[in-house]
């Protein structure tokens, strides 16, 4: 299925530019076209469906009036507008398939406030420096990504679901980790809303197609002395089976548990992993080691690498070998690898989990997250994929549901088709509301334009 393109009239660009008062903006060629890229590539099919996609012109708003202004302009010249972040996901998120305005936040970083556990600040702010604020007053983030160094909290809050803390906090759209959204319509005379509590499932995760996310209001928690830490076992089960383990020790403060087959330690640079074993990457409370190292030992795991504040120093935190991460460093070393996306049957034995490892072996070395999910302890898979052939992508995808493994497809733009695998119609009724003209990020939201499911998937919502 192809999506609709928007019908709109030639643009005098630099005329539309100098005519929104004011705000920052680039016609600049190169740097329209990197800023009309994300991660895109991690994929060798999206990286050829959508090869082409590229910006007219780059927009900086510093300010929610900046963000009406070029709103109001998109609206009366019909013209599509995507918001950008720091452009670190993965799936085309931020990438504009019917050109246009790029809205690029980055020059939005107050923030707001912070008090008792919540910080509100505009949406362009890094994660890092979201969380070095957070840190000053005995605070920190609950969730981040892996690129938290280079990642805004927009950004994040538009485009991804989860990450480092889910062993504690679950997912983004679990309640009380997203307090509040404020969101500039594109309406034919653009608002500013508040989004709050509940409400906020209409705008998050849903790539900026219904709502342009100006300013995020997070729970934090408190503060941890973390220490990133490496345990190796003999084989993946060993090391899943340690990590379950580690996941159910309430007692054992942690912020990360993710599993890796013996296959990929050696794409990590600098990171040195006995050759042949499967390990671990961890990060434990430093009053939590002690336990750490006992409960290694009754699972056959030794603990060879410990490094007190993981983002001390000049050696990487182990945060940017996890998550997506991981599927960026194979890639770096063999051009050949992609990755899925997978969530496991909650089943402390891991049996779903061996029957996976033991069916695919080498051409889908196992990447496993260690997450909280609906109140109990689950494994979410990040696998690497020697890719052959599209067809061969797809069997293996057609396999794993088989075996009552959902996929989120990570080889889709398409919101619906990689995640929630349905029309979600919350999220749609928003969009028609606040995006009458269709104008936000357009080609991203099946919803949009067609009322058909996305083929062979169920009705799970994404988490």
């Amino acid at each position: 299925m192809t999506t609709p393109t928007l019908q709109r009239p030639d643009i005098d660009w630099r005329r539309f530019a100098e005519g929104l008062g004011g705000v920052p903006y680039s016609l600049d060629a190169s740097l329209i076209e990197r800023r009309s890229r994300d991660f895109y590539w991690f994929s060798p099919i999206l990286k050829e469906t959508l090869r082409g996609a590229r910006a007219d012109l780059i927009v900086e708003p510093r300010d929610e009036a900046d963000v009406l202004a070029v709103a109001a302009a998109c609206v009366e010249r019909r013209v599509p507008l995507t918001v950008r972040g720091a452009g670190t996901g993965n799936y085309g998120q931020a990438m504009p398939l019917q050109g246009g305005v790029v809205l690029d936040m980055r020059r939005m970083t107050r923030v707001r406030r912070m008090a008792d556990g919540v910080l509100c600040c505009e949406a362009g702010l890094k994660l890092i420096d979201a969380d070095n604020a957070a840190r000053e007053q005995g605070w920190e983030l609950r969730l981040f990504p892996s690129t938290k160094r280079t990642a805004t909290i927009g950004g994040f809050i538009a485009g991804g679901s989860s990450g480092v803390g889910a062993i504690q906090y679950g997912y983004l759209r679990d309640a009380g980790n997203v307090l509040g959204l404020g969101v500039v319509t594109m309406e034919d005379t653009p608002r500013a809303l508040e989004l709050r509590g509940a409400d906020v499932l209409s705008a998050a995760h849903a790539y900026g197609a219904n709502g342009i996310i100006t300013e995020v209001e997070i729970a934090l928690a408190p503060a941890v002395p973390w220490v990133d830490a490496v345990a190796a076992t003999d084989d993946l089960m060993g090391a899943a089976r340690f990590a379950q383990a580690l996941s159910e020790a309430d007692g054992i403060a942690k912020q990360e548990v993710s599993v890796y087959d013996a296959a990929i330690p050696p794409y990590f640079p600098n990171l040195d992993v006995p050759p042949g074993k499967a390990a671990c990457l961890l990060t434990v409370a430093e009053s939590s080691m002690e336990a750490l190292g006992e409960l290694a030992s009754e699972h056959g795991a030794e603990v060879v690498y410990t490094k007190r504040g993981p983002e001390s120093g000049r050696t990487r935190p182990l945060y940017e070998f996890t998550w997506n991460h991981t599927t960026l460093h194979a890639i770096n070393a063999d051009l050949s690898i992609t990755y899925l996306q997978t969530l496991y049957p909650i089943d402390p034995t891991l049996a779903p989990v061996e029957a996976v490892w033991r069916e695919f072996g080498d051409e889908v070395p196992m990447h496993l997250e260690f997450v909280r999910w609906r109140g109990q302890i689950a494994c979410a898979g990040l696998p690497l994929v020697r890719y052959t052939t599209p067809e061969r992508l797809r069997e293996l995808i057609e396999r794993h549901e088989a075996m009552g493994i959902t996929v989120f497809d990570p080889h889709t733009h398409i919101l619906e088709d990689g995640g929630m695998k349905a029309v979600d119609p919350v999220q749609l009724d928003f969009k028609r509301r606040m995006d009458p003209h269709g104008l936000m990020n357009p080609g991203k939201m099946r919803g949009w334009w067609s009322e058909q499911p996305a083929p062979r998937r169920d009705t799970l919502i994404f988490p």
